[in-house]
């Protein structure tokens, strides 16, 4: 089943994940995002061509993510990167389209020092807004934005009737939002955690799928980590006065991997029966990405959100 090496690692895991609720815990998404970043150096890129081949190598974990964001409609338009990070996505939005302005909001300070200093390096024009979790409020004028960029960030917040009253606070009237979550009807959820992690390598044995998802998608400590199917997301959207359409699913290289896991796990008895369902009607697209009811099974999931 595993190597020595592989059985030493699991065996060091297993001994953190039984304690780590015993250990101290990040109180807020903020206080975890200002200690912990997504993809950069500790300290911030120091030249544009290593700044440049990260971004392409980020771009290329998850298929298809590109075509389906679409950069080139932020052309001429005032765009919002909400929760920009050290600003992977500044840059992108930067390098794929020409908008009239970008401003970028984050409840990190650490986060926005490395995105300002990212921009900087790359002579781009972009404001900054820092803001905070416990009072969450766009430092903008009502009916300002064109569209607000949210990749990765809402399925991190608990409150997101705040996030999506300020939304609708400041995005112009046929504006929209282009948000990224975390897809439940995902191999990273069914097979990576409900198999691989739950059951091969014994990690969690009494803890809910949900609860798995959550430490293995952005750290072990990340106090937030939440992941919606389509019928979920579009529910909540609703619930906060927006219209939520599908604009596609991305999978991750990472799941791609995981895929040699797929029979095993069907074949194992103590497999949950949802996880069992999802993966005995998982098909293949023309270039091998798994496929369950019509729609990619990748972890991505892609949404435009409009004002009702």
């Amino acid at each position: 089943m595993f190597n020595y090496n592989e059985k030493i690692k699991n065996l060091i895991l297993k001994f953190y994940t039984s304690i780590i609720d015993y250990l101290p815990k990040y109180s807020t998404s903020e206080n975890y995002w200002n200690k912990n970043l997504v993809d950069t150096p500790l300290n911030g890129f120091t030249n544009i061509k290593d700044s440049i081949e990260h971004l392409k190598w980020r771009n290329i974990q998850y298929l298809n993510s590109m075509n389906i964001i679409n950069l080139k409609q932020y052309d001429n338009k005032i765009i919002l990167d909400f929760g920009c990070g050290p600003g992977n996505d500044l840059i992108n939005i930067s390098y794929n389209s020409k908008p009239k302005k970008i401003l970028a909001y984050d409840v990190s300070k650490k986060a926005i020092l490395l995105a300002r200093k990212r921009t900087k390096l790359h002579k781009l024009k972009v404001k900054f807004l820092e803001g905070s979790e416990e009072k969450l409020i766009i430092p903008s004028s009502e009916k300002s934005i064109d569209i607000i960029h949210t990749m990765g960030v809402l399925h991190h917040i608990e409150n997101t009737n705040a996030v999506f009253r300020e939304f609708k606070r400041v995005l112009k009237k046929d504006g929209f939002v282009q948000a990224m979550v975390y897809n439940r009807d995902s191999v990273w959820y069914h097979l990576h955690v409900a198999y691989e992690i739950k059951i091969k390598r014994g990690l969690w044995p009494k803890k809910s799928l949900d609860y798995i998802f959550s430490k293995t998608v952005d750290g072990f400590k990340c106090p937030v980590a939440f992941c919606y199917n389509q019928k979920e997301f579009s529910s909540l959207c609703k619930k906060n006065g927006f219209s939520c359409e599908l604009l596609g699913i991305s999978t991750s290289l990472f799941e791609m991997e995981k895929l040699k896991f797929l029979w095993e796990a069907l074949r194992h008895k103590k497999l949950n029966q949802e996880s069992r369902d999802f993966l005995e009607n998982i098909s293949f697209s023309v270039n091998g990405e798994p496929i369950y009811k019509k729609k990619i099974a990748g972890i991505n999931s892609y949404y435009k959100l409009k004002k009702i």
